[in-house]
C-alpha cells in the first residue's frame, strides 16, 4: 500500500504495514515505528517529545531538557568526534561518584570523590601525572607527578611558599633539602638525627 503527496489529519489510529510515502502534512500525537513483530520501535509524543527505542532507553525533550536514559543498562554516544556546547554550565554528575576517562575502552584516568575529598588518578601503571600551559607562546611543561618514584613532584619553574616551607622526613632519620645542577648535586642542607647536628654541606 502506498499514500503519496496528501494531507492527513489523523485523529484516531492508522497502521500502515507496507510503505507510506507523505510529500504534505500528517498530524499526529503520537506515533509508533515497530520493526517486525518484536519489543523494539521508536515512538514520538508530541505532547512531552519523548522519543522511546525499545522498551528500556529513552530521550526526553521536556520543557528544554534533554534526557537520555536506559533501564538497566549503559547509554553510549558514539561518533568521530562529540561537542558539548552549553550556552551556560557543563555538569558531570555521576552517582557512583566516579568519571573515568577512557582511549579505546582502556581507562588512563578517574576523578572520584571519596567523602569531602576529591581524588584525581593516574589508573596507568607508573604513568605520571602532567600539567601543561603556555608561557608567552611556548608550550611547558610546569609540573610532572613522577608515580614511578613515589609521586616525586618537579616543577619547571621557581617555586615559591608565601609561609613555612616544611621538609618532613620520616620520625626517625636525617631529613635534608639538596641543590643540583645538571641533575648532579652541589651541595646540601640536614639535620641529623644523631646528636641533633644541622650540617650545611657543599660539593665544590
Amino acid at each position: 500500500m502506498a499514500i503519496q503527496y496528501c494531507n492527513y489529519d489523523i485523529k484516531g489510529t492508522l497502521g500502515v504495514v507496507g510503505t507510506a510515502t507523505i510529500g504534505g502534512a500528517l498530524n499526529v500525537t503520537e506515533y509508533i515505528f515497530r520493526s517486525g513483530q518484536g519489543s523494539n520501535y521508536h515512538r514520538f509524543l508530541a505532547s512531552r517529545q519523548i522519543f522511546v527505542v525499545g522498551n528500556a532507553t529513552s530521550i526526553d525533550l521536556n520543557n528544554g531538557v534533554s534526557t537520555f536514559g536506559a533501564t538497566g543498562g549503559a547509554t553510549t554516544l558514539q561518533g568521530t568526534s562529540l561537542t558539548l556546547d552549553a550556552s551556560a554550565d557543563i555538569s558531570l554528575d555521576a552517582g557512583g561518584s566516579d568519571i573515568n576517562l577512557k582511549v579505546a575502552g582502556t581507562n588512563f584516568g578517574r576523578f572520584t570523590k571519596s567523602g569531602d575529598n576529591f581524588h584525581i588518578t593516574a589508573t596507568r601503571q607508573d604513568g605520571d601525572i602532567k600539567f601543561f600551559g603556555n608561557d608567552g607562546g611556548t608550550s611547558i611543561t610546569a609540573l610532572t607527578l613522577d608515580m614511578s618514584e613515589g609521586g616525586n613532584a618537579t616543577f619547571t619553574g621557581n617555586v615559591t611558599a608565601t609561609n613555612i616551607l616544611t621538609v618532613a622526613g620520616a620520625a626517625t632519620g636525617n631529613p635534608y633539602l639538596q641543590f643540583t645542577q645538571g641533575g648532579s648535586q652541589k651541595a646540601y642542607v640536614q639535620y641529623v638525627d644523631t646528636g641533633n647536628d644541622f650540617v650545611l654541606q657543599s660539593d665544590g
